[in-house]
């Protein structure tokens, strides 16, 4: 916002932040979990390796920074992570959080073992590519 001050210059005037706050959709994925909260924003950014250790649901997470590792079961909605056992949290911990962003991004197979329909692409070895398969 803009004013004309004594001498007939216009000058910036500072206004309130929250005049300028926009509210933006905040669903990050099918799965329904909020950006603001802390625990999506942890899922999001901490540096996680995560795995199917057994069909049926069952993955494993091990945090980059800690090297703790925790089993998620998806199915059940569990974690044996201190955050889940102390308080089963809404929308469950940043570990069962990430394990379901990552099954829906496709880098893990679903709980069936399988992956989506996006993941299951294939890559061709090169020799097949240029027309000479060895046979």
């Amino acid at each position: 916002m803009s004013s004309i001050n004594e001498s007939g210059k216009s000058v910036l005037v500072q206004t309130e932040l929250s005049e300028f706050r926009t509210t933006i959709p905040t669903v990050v994925t099918d799965g329904g979990h909020r950006i603001e909260d802390a625990r999506t924003q942890r899922a999001l950014t901490e540096e996680m390796d995560v795995w199917l250790s057994q069909e049926g649901g069952i993955y494993g997470v091990q945090k980059g920074a800690s090297g703790s590792t925790y089993e998620v079961d998806v199915v059940s909605e569990m974690c044996s992570c201190p955050d889940w056992q102390t308080g089963e949290p809404d929308g469950g911990c940043k570990h069962l959080r990430r394990v379901d962003m990552e099954i829906r991004a496709g880098r893990v197979p679903r709980p069936d073992g399988r992956l989506t329909e996006s993941a299951a692409v294939i890559e061709m070895p090169v020799e097949e590519r240029d027309g000479d398969v060895g046979l």
